[in-house]
């Protein structure tokens, strides 16, 4: 009876902790819903021709992050160019080591001449 129980116990947090293809999503900073994305492609080509793109969503894979803090993190387009996303008035900031998962972001985009980089401001996150 103890290694039924005790099997069981094993396969349930095992189960729990498995959350690869769940579809589970987690929210960070300000909610909103995933539809309309664009790609890291799609956002520079907009902030090369408007300079200052707000109030959209960006979706990729994530390329770095910050390991210490979970305060930053970067999304490269086809052609190797780096966005580098924060998160405005460090309202959150995430789960540390998620190079190579998914995200969706809500936020701002520019492009800083002095840093020479792409940069987005994110108001929320969906990490899936």
């Amino acid at each position: 009876m103890r290694k039924w129980i005790f099997s069981t116990m094993v396969i349930l947090l095992a189960l729990s902790c498995n959350n690869n293809d769940d579809g589970s999503r987690v929210f960070y900073g300000e909610k909103f819903e995933e539809d309309a994305a664009i790609t890291p492609d799609e956002l520079i080509h907009a902030i090369d021709n408007d300079s200052d793109v707000q109030n959209i969503k960006v979706a990729g894979t994530i390329d770095e992050s910050c390991a210490h803090t979970g305060c930053w993190i970067t999304l490269k387009n086809d052609e190797n160019k780096t966005i580098f996303v924060t998160y405005k008035d460090d309202a959150f900031v995430t789960a540390k080591k998620i190079d190579g998962k998914k995200a969706t972001l809500l936020g701002t985009g520019s492009y800083n001449e002095k840093k020479e980089e792409y940069e987005f401001v994110a108001t929320g996150m969906i990490l899936n």
